[in-house]
């Protein structure tokens, strides 16, 4: 068992499928940070392009927070990337900004993408557990989601699913 893993992301929306893989990773460590990250403009830009509501940090991180809220290692965090240049060339703020949150050695990563394991390697030394990367057993991502809400509903819990059908 590890001691400290993170696990990143945008949960924009929240999902099953994030919702799964948070569970997976948090069993195989003592304490799992679940980083809620955002930008701004890309916020608003892919919600604009799908007319959906606009998903800020505060209402993705209270999202995460609730669904995990029986989940005792598990600590929520938000990192801003508004100001940070995309991956991989903000790399080394990002990296500030995960280990000011965490404040220690970060033992694992884990997550569904594939391009990630030479970032944790790299930077922090640590080794990167792919949960699901080819999307098997739940077959949906958030970007999925919010280009046809009406076709992939099914995939979110209902709090999300009625703050995105506009019943908030």
């Amino acid at each position: 068992m590890y001691k400290i893993g993170v696990f990143t992301g945008k949960f924009m929306p929240l999902h099953k499928g994030h919702i799964r893989s948070v569970k997976i990773a948090s069993k195989q460590c003592e304490k799992l940070f679940v980083i809620v990250c955002h930008n701004q403009d890309y916020m608003k830009e892919e919600c604009d392009k799908y007319n959906l509501p606009h998903m800020n940090i505060e209402l993705r991180e209270a999202w995460v927070k609730y669904a995990f809220r029986k989940v005792k290692n598990i600590v929520v965090a938000t990192i801003d990337q508004t100001n940070i240049a995309p991956f991989p060339k903000g790399i080394e703020e990002f990296k500030d900004k995960i280990n000011n949150i965490v404040g220690g050695k970060i033992d694992v990563f884990f997550g569904g993408e594939k391009n990630y394991p030479e970032f944790a390697k790299k930077s922090f030394n640590a080794d990167y557990i792919l949960i699901d990367p080819d999307r098997k057993r739940v077959p949906i991502s958030a970007s999925m989601i919010r280009h046809d809400l009406k076709k992939n509903h099914k995939y979110l819990k209902r709090n999300v699913k009625n703050y995105l059908k506009g019943n908030h």
